[in-house]
């Protein structure tokens, strides 16, 4: 299951492919059984061909590596909430005065947005 959440755009990308290659030889070949006579046949074979080079080239990498990298991310919402908590959990095992300074220290250097 790691192997697959840590390389999810592979697999993804990978079985698209193989689907459109799949498609693409299958229209290639009812154009060949057909002489290339039946216009349909002819169209989907040539907008797959089309698909292959364009549209899942560009348009799908960057939608689903934008998609799956923020899915992914250990920077994702909750990741940074636990990281919170364990900052004021530590924070709170320090005494007083080094608290105050810890607390000034960060905001000086993190200022809240």
């Amino acid at each position: 299951m790691n192997t697959l959440k840590k390389h999810g755009f592979f697999w993804v990308m990978l079985g698209l492919f193989v689907g459109s290659l799949t498609a693409h030889f299958v229209f290639a070949w009812f154009a060949y059984l057909s002489n290339e006579q039946d216009y349909w046949v002819t169209v989907m074979r040539d907008m797959f061909e089309n698909w292959q080079s364009e549209m899942l080239q560009l348009m799908l990498q960057i939608v689903l590596i934008a998609y799956l990298w923020f899915v992914g991310s250990p920077s994702s919402h909750s990741e940074e909430e636990r990281l919170e908590a364990k900052v004021d959990w530590m924070c709170e095992q320090l005494h007083q005065h080094e608290y105050i300074k810890f607390k000034h220290f960060i905001e000086r250097q993190y200022p809240k947005k």
